[in-house]
């Protein structure tokens, strides 16, 4: 019987220290390891390519081992980078062990386990700063906690998807930036048969509405979507389009602001809502200053339409 666990030692076994020479086979020397057995001399077994640190204590059938693992190794097992690894030892979820005499980390069994329970959790959508939580909770705080979480990823899912349908749309300039009532807007005004240029002056406003009096702008929009079904305010977007490059001197401005004034009237206008001195003074600037065109005509028809407003007798 010793002489086969003997000739079994010969074919794996080499002396780190305390019989014969470090790394050197020991057939030798196998005489002496198994007498010092009881002591619990310190041998080296190669399993693959991991070095395990064993202790051959006596009176048991079977080498007890301690299988320790670089890093590289560590990560391997769980499936992750070493920087990862790392990045689990900084935010504390993973003790750091002990450096070896050569100044590398080793792992034991220990934290291959650990490490599969960080990662399981990560993997599920765990944030990094609650895995601890979760980790040490009872089973209760712990359902809980992942409940809690499980919301939370319910609310990024349906975020994750409005981000593709707007990402679906990004090839279609009427869509972009604008919500679903003002992309339906937008759709039926290609139907009044506006210049790009003022397609894309209307769709800009829209943005800049959205951006600085997003309440206001969604109350008076569907009122504004009614109105392409007027003929009055159908003919004034399209005397608009027309005098884009018109002199500001052009008599045919009159009359245009003439229409405009009257169609204004009967209009809901952003003054008129509830909300409107709650505005600051500056975003009224913004907003009534941006015509989206560099239209000199276009100037000149804003100051005709305003004094018409202001008084209706007056023809600047």
């Amino acid at each position: 019987m010793l002489a086969a666990l003997v000739e079994k030692l010969a074919e794996r076994v080499e002396v780190i220290a305390g019989v014969g020479e470090v790394g050197q086979p020991v057939q030798r020397g196998l005489v002496a390891v198994v007498r010092e057995c009881s002591k619990g001399v310190l041998v080296n077994l190669p399993l693959g390519h991991v070095t395990q640190p064993a202790t051959l204590p006596l009176g048991q059938g079977q080498v007890r081992r301690w299988t320790m693992l670089t890093i590289g190794q560590l990560a391997a097992h769980a499936g992750v980078s070493t920087k990862a690894v790392r990045v689990y030892h900084a935010k504390g979820l993973l003790p750091e062990p002990e450096r070896d005499a050569s100044g590398y980390r080793r792992y034991g069994a220990q934290a291959v386990i650990d490490l599969t329970r960080i990662v399981t959790l990560a993997q599920a959508g765990v944030p990094l700063a609650r895995i601890r939580d979760v980790l040490d909770a009872d089973a209760e705080t712990a359902a809980e906690e992942i409940e809690r979480i499980d919301d939370e990823l319910r609310r990024h899912i349906r975020e994750l998807r409005q981000r593709r349908i707007r990402l679906r749309h990004l090839d279609q300039p009427d869509r972009l930036c604008l919500p679903p009532e003002a992309v339906e807007f937008m759709e039926r005004l290609c139907a009044v048969g506006l210049s790009e240029r003022h397609e894309r002056a209307i769709r800009d406003g829209f943005i800049l509405s959205y951006a600085l009096v997003p309440d206001i702008t969604r109350t008076i929009l569907p009122a504004r979507t009614a109105l392409l079904d007027d003929d009055e305010y159908v003919a004034v977007l399209r005397g608009y389009d027309a005098a884009i490059d018109w002199n500001p001197d052009d008599p045919r401005l009159d009359e245009l602001a003439d229409a405009a004034a009257r169609l204004a009237r009967r209009m809901t206008m952003v003054s008129d809502l509830p909300d409107f001195d709650a505005i600051p003074p500056e975003t009224i600037d913004i907003l009534t200053g941006h015509l989206g065109i560099d239209s000199p005509a276009w100037e000149r028809l804003e100051q005709l339409i305003t004094s018409r407003l202001v008084s209706p007798e007056s023809r600047g």
